[in-house]
């Protein structure tokens, strides 16, 4: 359960704000899958753009006799399963005044107790067939709406059955028992504690009092107030229940693997008794007014690393329903891109300062939006981030954009959506799941992927740079420009009073138009000579490795998890246990610097420029052991991914911009970590773990930083890649064996190698034998956490990977059901069991409770008492059935990136031959209790483990 009270996206889409939900029903049918061209239809002819967006012809949309709304999708991906939705048309704007935060602890009180599922049974009923719970899994609430969602096999028809009869429970069965209330009053609060007390909280609250003054959403923040969760009653939540869980503020979604014209059927055969309210009460219109003078809003807290300057035109989200409001919305993102870009340029280029920028979308809520530009920066250099931005907004509007930005920004999104057409056969059921809520709730238009894509190649193929400069001057010409600084208490933070004069010096500078960026080549890489491997072998579960002279191994498999879609990763071991103590500063940074400085003869601005039109990713990594890329590009462009790894290995860049960006993102984390909540439990949890071994730490030095040697830190990653012949490239998607093996013959095949030893070194240190319990005093928040470290010998094979996946599951439910429902002690506890053999053959779990800094002794005692009796007594066989059941649900769902685990795991591991998938099955349905119980004592070590309390400083 969580409180969606910011969602960071840029306006763009076919789910908008455009009132009511229409009430259709189409006829499901299966889309082609051909590629189209786009309409030859005039896009900006009046009336074209007058015409309403479509609805996708494969969703029925009904509305049953009394108000209440159903989508449902017919879906095979990922098949065996259904995406369910009970959306209700409520949030905490329509709160009355004594009913603070009552929308969310009605949702909280939903997962308590109904009448068919009293108290926690609903918990267990579902987790009994996999489902599994947690905050922000199942259920959100906004200052607009309440969701609740499901996910639920369908290879036996009850158990979609059941889910439907749960969500009929939710809407309209809720017992919200004053005693249960009491018991979940503690876990809202300490959600509340977690949300509000610390630095995200205050940064929150500024926001809220910037943009919501003088709007109807003004004091109604979705959390509510501490003290009304203190002493709300259940006929507080049952009035609120009441007033707004009605069938007219209702829909139903769902989404999967079933048949739909059953599956509607259900709907009715549940929903359809449900009586509306003979004198409904009346909704409170949301009021949102016209920005039309500036908001500042400031924030300087002793919790706060970094700083942020953001600027935004505020308004009413309106974006409308017709081809014409689309076409407008693309005009206002292209323009936000090519700004963004434009800054981000100067940071490549050394020219800017500040690290990055990023659109600033943001909507908070259904009817306000926020449209404008981010930056991080340097505290010292917060004014001088603000003008920048301000400065090249108004170079924008008073100048507009060039041809070839405005090519380069175009082409980038015409590639992307090209990418998601090609992709649409595997898309998945909550992707459709989350349109419809949308849809529901916004209204607009619902087109079909196929739809989607005409419509946007026309409206894209007919705005011009005119279209985006005029789409900005509309902006910038209805909204006052606002800004939001946040940053460290360390003097840096301007007052409001500085901020606005400095807004006003800059947007009134004389600035001349931007020069345009010189043109640049598109080709890459020149196609070596290809090389043919010694061998080419069929492995099982229809994998090929291909083993070239070089010592270059390729491995790949076919898969149509995700259509269009290559993903890619490789691995050589070495790492940074290869690199001397002296040089392991520069071998944390340089891979993030090598990957922001672009290739050979291209700096990042002219390889993003090149790359414009094409949807490609690559980053490096140097880890302890080992070094590697992680990869994904669309099949089309697998070739440029080729070009790119050469290139990344053989001609690498390492840029003063990157460099100084990245250093620059580090140092005020560098600069007093200790008083950083959160980095300085991990600092101490690592010092206390790995002592003062270099590799094994999380923060580099002001020292390290300032003394940063970028020409020593090239030459060490020109060292880490430079030998091919121990890499293992492996590569899973949608794609020819053709293809990848002609690629491979002629970028991989021919990358340089030696013969030296690269195999790693330890240098971990042994866990400590005692216990260190250690209490750090950090910050201002009225937070407290306790960390847990254990460390165990431990050796995994195959069938003990699974019984340690099943120990991580029932450790946590153990946990959540004592810490969170018996005792309303915590939000969220979490667990993390992993079992490694390099460089050492451990067991590791890190636990992490949040809790009220005065309860901590007893969260200690408490995880310490689950855990060990898990290792006396083992889990109990109602415990073990649902860990099988949630674990095996897992298994069933097989991403690309599970094949690339594999793939380069059992390079490593040889002895441990490849398996079928069935395995995994085999191995959860033999595992017994004394098999998880043997697990938890290595796993739990009750005489040495590393124990870390923070508590406000």
């Amino acid at each position: 359960m969580c409180i969606a009270v910011l969602s960071w996206v840029l306006a763009i889409g076919a789910c908008t704000d455009a009132g009511p939900t229409t009430t259709t029903s189409q006829a499901t049918s299966a889309a082609p899958l051909t590629t189209v061209a786009p309409a030859t239809v005039d896009a900006t002819s009046e009336g074209r753009l007058a015409q309403p967006l479509p609805l996708d012809p494969d969703v029925t949309i009904g509305r049953l006799d009394n108000g209440l709304t159903y989508y449902v999708r017919e879906n095979r991906r990922p098949g065996n399963r259904a995406q369910l939705r009970l959306v209700v048309d409520a949030g905490s704007s329509l709160e009355d005044g004594d009913q603070s935060g009552a929308a969310h602890f009605v949702e909280h009180m939903l997962f308590n107790g109904t009448e068919r599922f009293p108290v926690n049974e609903l918990t267990s009923v579902l987790e009994s067939f996999g489902a599994r719970f947690g905050p922000d899994v199942n259920a959100y609430t906004t200052y607009d709406e309440t969701v609740y969602e499901l996910a639920v096999p369908t290879s036996e028809p009850a158990l979609l059955e059941l889910g439907l009869d749960v969500l009929l429970e939710w809407a309209a069965h809720a017992l919200i028992d004053q005693a249960d209330v009491e018991a979940e009053r503690g876990v809202v609060l300490e959600e509340w504690r977690l949300r509000n007390a610390g630095v995200g909280g205050r940064i929150a609250q500024v926001y809220e009092d910037v943009f919501l003054a003088g709007t109807g959403y003004e004091g109604r923040s979705p959390i509510g107030d501490p003290e009304a969760l203190r002493t709300t009653s259940a006929a507080t939540l049952r009035r609120f229940y009441d007033d707004w869980y009605r069938p007219g503020l209702m829909a139903v979604v769902a989404v999967g693997d079933f048949d739909a014209d059953r599956v509607i059927e259900l709907i009715r055969d549940r929903f359809d008794a449900l009586e509306p309210p003979a004198a409904p009460r009346q909704r409170r219109e949301v009021v949102v007014p016209a920005f039309t003078s500036r908001r500042i809003g400031v924030l300087a807290d002793p919790d706060q690393p970094t700083a942020s300057v953001e600027i935004y035109f505020p308004a009413e989200a309106n974006r409308g329903s017709t081809i014409g409001d689309r076409r407008n919305e693309w005009a206002r993102l292209l323009a936000a891109d090519m700004i963004v870009t434009r800054l981000n340029d100067d940071v490549t280029r050394g020219a800017a300062p500040f690290f990055s920028a990023s659109p600033g979308g943001f909507d908070f809520a259904r009817r306000l939006t926020l449209q404008g530009v981010a930056v991080d920066a340097a505290s010292d250099q917060i004014l001088d981030a603000l003008q920048a931005i301000v400065i090249e907004v108004a170079r924008a509007e008073r100048h507009g954009f060039g041809a070839a930005e405005f090519l380069r920004s175009r082409r980038g999104w015409e590639a992307a959506i090209a990418q998601s057409f090609a992709g649409r056969a595997s898309t998945q059921d909550f992707e459709f799941a989350a349109r419809y809520v949308t849809h529901f709730l916004a209204g607009g238009g619902l087109p079909s992927p196929q739809q989607e894509f005409e419509l946007d190649t026309e409206l894209l193929d007919s705005l011009t740079a005119q279209d985006a400069w005029a789409a900005l001057r509309e902006l910038t010409a209805a909204s006052a420009l606002s800004a939001v600084i946040i940053g460290p208490d360390d003097g840096g933070v301007p007052s409001e009073a500085t901020i606005d004069a400095a807004v006003v010096a800059a947007a009134g500078a004389d600035v001349a138009p931007r020069p345009p960026d010189e043109d640049v080549g598109e080709v890459l890489l020149a196609t070596p000579d290809p090389v043919e491997p010694l061998e080419v072998t069929a492995l099982p579960l229809g994998i090929v490795e291909l083993l070239y002279p070089n010592g270059v191994r390729v491995r790949f498999v076919q898969t149509d998890i995700s259509v269009n879609e290559v993903v890619m990763g490789a691995s050589s071991p070495g790492g940074m246990s290869k690199v001397s103590d002296e040089d392991v500063a520069e071998a944390f940074l340089i891979a993030d610097i090598v990957g922001r400085s672009g290739v050979g003869p291209f700096d990042r601005v002219a390889l993003e420029t090149a790359l414009a039109d094409q949807v490609v990713a690559l980053q490096p990594y140097i880890d302890v052991i080992e070094e590697g890329f992680f990869a994904s590009a669309a099949s089309e462009d697998l070739e440029t991914l080729m070009q790119l790894i050469h290139l990344t290995m053989v001609a690498p860049r390492a840029d003063e911009g990157a460099a100084a960006a990245v250093i620059g993102e580090l140092r005020r984390f560098a600069e007093s970590p200790e008083t950083i909540p959160g980095l300085a439990t991990t600092l101490e949890l690592i010092r206390q773990r790995w002592g003062d071994e270099p590799r094994y730490r999380a923060l580099l030095t002001t020292e390290e930083l300032d003394d940063y040697d970028l020409a020593a830190a090239d030459a060490v990653y020109r060292d880490r890649f430079a030998d091919a012949g121990d890499f293992v490239f492996a590569f899973a998607g949608d794609f020819s064996s053709v293809t990848i093996r002609e690629l491979s013959d002629s970028y991989l095949g021919t990358l340089p190698a030696t013969d030296r030893d690269d195999s790693w070194i330890d240098h971990q240190r042994a866990a400590p034998a005692t216990i260190s319990d250690t209490t750090i005093a950090v910050g201002e928040s009225e937070q407290g956490f306790v960390t847990f470290l254990f460390t165990g010998d431990f050796r995994r094979d195959p069938r003990r990977d699974v019984h340690v996946e099943l120990l991580s599951l029932i450790a946590d439910v153990k946990l959540r059901d004592r810490l969170r429902e018996a005792l309303a002690a915590t939000y969220s506890p979490f667990v993390s069991i992993v079992a490694a053999d390099a460089p050492d053959e451990i067991i590791e779990t890190y636990l992490q409770v949040s809790g009220d800094p005065s309860s901590l002794d007893v969260i200690v005692d408490e995880s310490l008492d689950i855990l060990a009796s898990l290792v006396r007594t083992g889990p109990t066989e109602a415990e073990l059935a649902t860990a099988k059941e949630q674990l095996s649900r897992q298994y069933e769902l097989v991403s690309n990136e599970w094949w690339i685990d594999q793939m380069l795991f059992s390079v490593l591991h040889p002895d441990e031959s490849l398996r079928p998938l069935s395995a995994r099955f085999d191995f959860v349905a033999e595992a017994t209790a004394a098999d998880i119980q043997s697990v938890a004592a290595a796993a739990f070590p009750s005489d040495r483990y590393v124990l870390v309390r923070q508590i406000p400083g």
